[in-house]
């Protein structure tokens, strides 16, 4: 795949073959966990330990306008790209579109069935690393005629790469040709389909923006 990338007021084009693709998934707080013995106070966040790792079809991975779905309940939902590239990590945003009704089922069946947009362009994560916690998370959905505001965050409440990273050395290595997404970001109101998702990151420091959008199409269970 081809991204552009913006560095030190830079764009160069980077060329990158994405052979291994991993959504990351919270995974639910058991009622010890958010309650811990011999304590009043309940655990307000899990450990990035307790995330699962999903391996998905790295075809599943692109950057892309059109989204093809079999039927109509399936959902966008926003996070943050890595992507390691000839010793360099790479920062873009995407959408692990799913079936919120399938996950709960089968988590990794809903993974693998949806391609997961992302943006064309990407960020070097060295240029980013330090004001990390700063960079702002906003996705949008097509309701009633209009774009609305479907989840909105701070990467500072997602776990950081290199925890991610850390986390993730425990099955396997982030290596050149790796991608990495990273979600889990609350929704504003019910999780709802849409004919059109917009996902993007800002940075606040630098003044600048990864985005991507796609349309939707939703295709007959039945022919």
């Amino acid at each position: 795949m081809n991204f552009s990338v913006e560095s030190e007021g830079r764009i160069s084009s980077v060329d990158i073959d994405v052979d291994t693709f991993v959504v990351c998934e919270k995974r639910e707080a058991s009622a010890a966990e958010v309650h811990p013995a011999n304590s009043s106070e309940p655990q307000r966040d899990l450990p990035a330990s307790s995330w699962k790792f999903h391996r998905v079809a790295a075809t599943r991975l692109r950057p892309t306008r059109r989204l093809e779905c079999l039927g109509s309940v399936s959902a966008g939902a926003i996070g943050y790209l890595l992507m390691r590239h000839n010793d360099h990590l790479y920062v873009g945003v995407g959408s692990d579109h799913d079936d919120p009704v399938l996950a709960r089922e089968n988590p990794a069946l809903s993974k693998q069935l949806f391609d997961k947009p992302c943006s064309q362009s990407l960020w070097l994560l060295n240029d980013v690393e330090r004001h990390w916690s700063s960079l702002e998370l906003h996705a949008r959905i097509h309701e009633k005629g209009m774009m609305v505001t479907y989840q909105r965050a701070l990467l500072s409440d997602l776990p950081s790469p290199a925890s991610m990273i850390e986390t993730f050395s425990l099955y396997d290595s982030l290596e050149n040709g790796t991608a990495m997404f990273v979600g889990s970001v609350p929704v504003i109101g019910a999780v709802r389909t849409t004919d059109r998702f917009s996902f993007s990151m800002f940075d606040p420091q630098l003044n600048r923006t990864l985005s991507g959008s796609y349309y939707v199409v939703c295709l007959p269970v039945r022919a």
